[in-house]
């Protein structure tokens, strides 16, 4: 998946690291990251003689590699916007999950300029990565939403899903899971079953947990279950979140591995395994067949 970057290590504690030259830059535009025109994911680099210190915030590392958010555009000839979202499966991975781990903390950065709480103008702390406001002491660290992805299960058949049309949503979607937002109160497990029942009126039960995933593009940390039908396998189409909601025995499933969203390892895993994917609890086994062989399983 994108954020799997291995051998590659993210470090993503924050340090006050002055930006040097050499280390890499992050400048976003709203939905847009500045990268190179042509050949693979790159950014700018900073230099010193063209480029002021005092605009840059340090993220984070990858192996060493230190990435800087510019909070004002920089001027990098052979550089333009693209959207975020063109940094799904592009190559190097590593530095594509970058981008986009980046543009996460650039919307939680431009959200948090002013305090929540008494509207005073916030600043940096020195020490760690929060917004304080120096009027009121209020505190603001990195928003990070839970939501789960469920692989509703019946017999050898998995439910496969299609957004309805909205804002935010492609024109025509791709095959999906149910998912949704975990509420104020409730455990992931409840999660599971509130949104498979509101968005599809099915019952679930033997719920079990995948894996997760961080999604920044939505700022989310996504929790994965495969869970089975119990009672009525008639499905209630809730058409104000779903256009699409369907059946498919293993056999019949038709989904292309993109190994970048936890969505679609998970249609693909039950392709590959069916209902076994149930019993399937040992952590360690949570990659079913091995680094080497990754690619090849899920198709």
């Amino acid at each position: 998946m994108l954020h799997e970057i291995s051998p590659l290590r993210l470090d993503n504690a924050y340090y006050p690291h002055v930006i040097q030259n050499g280390d890499t830059v992050l400048c976003y535009q709203g939905d847009a990251i500045l990268v190179r025109d042509q050949g693979g994911v790159s950014y700018p680099v900073f230099d010193g003689k063209k480029m002021d210190p005092a605009r840059f915030i340090y993220l984070f590392a990858i192996d060493g590699q230190k990435y800087f958010l510019s909070f004002r555009a920089v001027w990098a000839p052979g550089f333009r916007f693209q959207a975020v979202q063109k940094l799904r499966g592009a190559q190097p991975q590593h530095l594509a999950f970058a981008g986009v781990l980046g543009s996460h903390l650039y919307r939680w950065y431009r959200a948090r300029k002013y305090c929540g709480v008494c509207g005073h103008r916030t600043v940096h702390d020195g020490k760690e990565r929060m917004m304080r406001c120096p009027a009121c002491g209020n505190r603001e660290y990195p928003q990070i939403m839970p939501a789960v992805i469920v692989g509703v299960i019946d017999g050898d058949r998995l439910l496969l899903t299609k957004y309805a049309l909205g804002e935010g949503r492609p024109a025509r979607p791709h095959w999906a899971l149910v998912a949704g937002y975990t509420e104020i109160g409730e455990t992931l497990e409840e999660t599971v079953r509130r949104e498979v029942m509101e968005e599809t009126g099915l019952e679930v039960g033997n719920i079990t947990y995948y894996k997760s995933q961080p999604w920044a593009f939505t700022g989310s940390l996504l929790a994965g279950f495969y869970a089975r039908v119990v009672g009525s396998d008639s499905v209630k189409l809730n058409e104000q979140e779903l256009s699409q909601a369907v059946f498919v025995s293993q056999k019949e499933i038709e989904v292309p591995y993109t190994n970048v969203a936890l969505t679609n390892e998970m249609i693909c895993l039950f392709r590959k395994v069916g209902p076994e994917v149930l019993v399937r609890r040992d952590p360690m086994r949570q990659e079913p067949y091995g680094p080497a062989e990754k690619r090849e399983t899920f198709r």
